[in-house]
């Protein structure tokens, strides 16, 4: 796995291309609110519950909340 050889590697990566001077802007206007997800659902347990259930919902991913739930807990050191 990536995370054995790379310690604290970032699991899903948003990669910006912009030819501008702008390109640190729009990067962070896209990567902030990802990241800031990242640090909520690392709070606390119920966070991911709470994703879980907004996740497996039919106007998301509409898929069995248990999946979900493993995908949030494995690895558990995600």
């Amino acid at each position: 796995m990536t995370r054995d050889e790379w310690r604290n590697y970032i699991c899903c990566v948003l990669t910006v291309r912009e030819n501008s001077s702008s390109r640190t802007v729009a990067g962070a206007r896209l990567g902030r609110p990802r990241a800031g997800a990242g640090v909520w659902l690392d709070a606390k347990q119920e966070n991911r519950s709470k994703a879980v259930a907004i996740a497996a919902g039919k106007k998301f991913f509409n898929q069995d909340p248990n999946i979900i739930q493993f995908v949030m807990d494995n690895p558990t050191d995600r």
